[in-house]
């Protein structure tokens, strides 16, 4: 699936859905994407993204680039079966990119992926992030 969204500044998104399981060259260019942003090292991306999960998850990672060049991208998982309830998850957007609401163009859409599925309710999954504290 691919669409060409304009943000609010003129900057036309191109949006790019990859569903799991996912050939191994977009693998590994979604891997360092997500990496860029976010250096998790409690999931284990590879395995989901080659379908570990695909008999009983629908996962979609949706990308949005600008110029050719991947800048955000949400990722939206919901049972195979009877999907009710879609999570979102994996929402990044590269520094460079930030500022131009494309973190939530592509939450909507993410969630737009859900709702056709047949999902009424959709979560943002959140991750607790070890805060930075310095001693003065």
């Amino acid at each position: 699936m691919h669409d060409s969204l304009q943000l609010t500044d003129g900057t036309v998104l191109e949006v790019t859905v990859h569903r799991y399981p996912v050939d191994t060259p977009t693998r590994a260019a979604l891997i360092d994407l997500l990496q860029q942003v976010f250096p998790r090292t409690d999931v284990d991306w590879l395995q989901s993204m080659r379908g570990m999960y695909a008999d009983v998850l629908t996962t979609c990672n949706v990308v949005g680039s600008i110029a050719g060049l991947p800048a955000a991208c949400a990722t939206v998982a919901f049972a195979v079966d009877q999907p009710e309830v879609c999570v979102i998850e994996d929402v990044i957007t590269l520094p460079a990119a930030r500022g131009r609401g494309i973190a939530r163009v592509l939450s909507d859409y993410a969630v737009e992926i859900g709702f056709n599925a047949g999902c009424r309710v959709a979560y943002l999954g959140t991750t607790p992030r070890a805060e930075e504290h310095t001693s003065e």
